[in-house]
């Protein structure tokens, strides 16, 4: 969760198990979801700060993130 002053402002996970072996793979790949930034908040980069947070996250776990779009 991102937050600035006490105020959510957006939020992503890394999802390590999905019924779906294309999203995750057990010990090997996750799946990040439910990148959201409030829309008043918007193009200030904060998208990509979270980004940048899971995936080191991903790979301090040595995991890849699987990018799959809908």
């Amino acid at each position: 969760m991102y937050s600035e002053n006490d105020e959510f402002i957006g939020e992503g996970s890394l999802v390590f198990t999905h019924q779906d072996s294309d999203y995750t793979i057990p010990n090997q790949r996750v799946y990040l979801s439910r990148m959201i930034v409030k829309e008043e908040h918007r193009n200030r980069g904060i998208g990509g700060i979270m980004l940048d947070y899971l995936i080191e996250k991903a790979q301090f776990i040595r995991l890849h993130i699987a990018f799959v779009r809908r």
